[in-house]
């Protein structure tokens, strides 16, 4: 499972409530492992890309992770037994790898997440927040709050009190080099017709990062 950006794993874990998730699926009688690697470098970089730093995120994903895991736990070694998924960001992250080990994926999961690239407009306000970071990141934090929850959810202290913790807890840099990564993404849309494997899309109807329409073209381009 590959996170998506604004939190750490740790708050990832707990606003996702993800360990309850696997518990109740291995109670349904889908005993699972899911991993979910931090896009967090010791350094508070990374967000899945490569660089001399990090080293070669990629095949850390598609190649290590695997062997480590395989290596470490009871798992069943095959590609028929593992799938992949990404929620925003890392749908973005999720459907490069398939590009590049297709032979690793079973199945393949794509939450709240689009294929194309980023729009200008999408570009300027990102340099706009990344400017604002720079004197008033709190700022930062209040103006993105209002676009990753619910209008009612906004109004509940302990939810926006969590969105909040996250983004301080990422940061001014980490949110640089997210917004820095994501601007850089690459088109996907030309390459969803080569999805081979069963493919999942779930949309959030009041999703204002990731509108429906969006998540609706993603879907229509797999076959």
């Amino acid at each position: 499972y590959l996170h998506g950006y604004w939190a750490p794993v740790e708050a990832q874990q707990a606003g996702f409530k993800l360990h309850e998730a696997v518990q109740a699926a291995s109670e349904a009688g889908s005993d699972l492992i899911m991993v979910m690697p931090d896009r967090f470098s010791k350094l508070r970089g990374g967000f899945y890309s490569s660089s001399p730093t990090v080293g070669d995120y990629e095949s850390f994903v598609a190649e290590d992770l695997v062997q480590w895991v395989d290596g470490n736990y009871r798992t069943i070694a095959t590609r028929a037994s593992r799938g992949l998924a990404g929620h925003s960001m890392g749908g973005y992250v999720a459907l490069e790898l398939l590009r590049s080990a297709p032979q690793r994926v079973e199945a393949l999961a794509l939450l709240n997440t689009h294929a194309r690239p980023d729009s200008a407009e999408a570009s300027e306000n990102r340099r706009r927040l990344l400017a604002l970071a720079e004197t008033d990141f709190q700022a930062v934090i209040d103006a993105q709050t209002p676009k990753l929850v619910t209008p009612a959810h906004l109004k509940d202290g302990a939810i926006a009190g969590t969105i909040a913790a996250m983004g301080l807890a990422v940061g001014k840099e980490a949110f640089r080099r997210q917004q820095q990564a994501i601007m850089g993404r690459i088109d996907s849309r030309p390459h969803l017709k080569d999805i081979a494997c069963p493919t999942l899309v779930v949309a959030g109807r009041d999703d204002q990062l990731m509108p429906v329409e969006l998540l609706a073209e993603l879907a229509a381009g797999i076959p």
